[in-house]
């Protein structure tokens, strides 16, 4: 139940071939504990900027005259960005000797997932829910146990709850299934008028077990008829379910 989810810190910027060094400084440690919104990195980009510019000339009306060809100029410059905490958590830097056009993460962001809580303190770290939830209600509980004062479950550790339950009902083979068939995957009336729709050579005494299997325990004849272009295949149901409940009239 519960466990941790991990956040990528990627580079504030894409790389180009106008970029030619960059530089990452950290404002925090290894495993320090972030807060979103927090100034963690600051990188320095060495970037080649061009431009054209005329050639001298000896007067305005030389200029105007006369066409002169332009020259390319090419400037070092430094850009400065920040990296930013994505999310609250604990920060794991990745080891990276020199940023270069091949890294696009630097580090990663471990944090809680607050599968539950008591009075308002997460079970697995320790955080105070209260102002949390607050401010993101993505962590806001789904479900509480045990009365008033009992535990809050996270709406992720219900649905993890629930489908842990449902594979291993469905692996015991323990759930059973209710099927309303009339109007749906079948036609079927229990008023023998309906027998004039169905061809000469059905028997009259036979009710509809094309698409059916025996009904062991029912009461009743039926007479129906599958709709058209439903495909409805029984077996591979009772490899699933222990026991199925057909309603074919209402």
């Amino acid at each position: 139940m519960g466990g941790w989810g991990e956040h990528v810190v990627s580079l504030p910027f894409a790389w180009s071939p106008a970029i030619s060094r960059a530089q990452l400084d950290w404002t925090v440690t290894e495993a320090q504990q972030v807060h979103k919104g927090q100034h963690i990195a600051t990188i320095s980009l060495k970037v080649l900027s061009e431009h054209y510019v005329s050639s001298d000339s000896d007067s305005e009306e030389e200029e105007t005259l006369h066409w002169t060809p332009k020259q390319k100029h090419s400037t070092l410059i430094t850009k400065t960005l920040s990296i930013i905490a994505p999310r609250s958590g604990k920060i794991h830097l990745f080891d990276i000797d020199e940023l270069n056009d091949g890294i696009e993460s630097v580090a990663r962001i471990e944090y809680c997932l607050h599968p539950a809580d008591f009075n308002g303190v997460c079970i697995q770290c320790g955080a105070d829910l209260i102002l949390e939830r607050e401010i993101n209600p993505e962590i806001a509980c789904a479900q509480r146990v045990g009365g008033e004062h009992g535990l809050n479950l996270s709406l992720e550790t219900m649905n993890q709850l629930r489908r842990e339950n449902t594979e291993l009902l469905e692996k015991q083979r323990k759930l059973l299934l209710v099927l309303d068939l009339d109007h749906t995957v079948l036609h079927a009336t229990m008023d023998p008028r309906a027998r004039c729709f169905f061809p000469e050579e059905l028997p009259k005494d036979q009710d509809f077990q094309a698409a059916l299997p025996p009904l062991e325990h029912s009461l009743f004849r039926f007479l129906g008829e599958k709709r058209s272009g439903i495909s409805f295949d029984w077996h591979a149901l009772k490899l699933r379910y222990h026991h199925a409940f057909l309603v074919l009239t209402r």
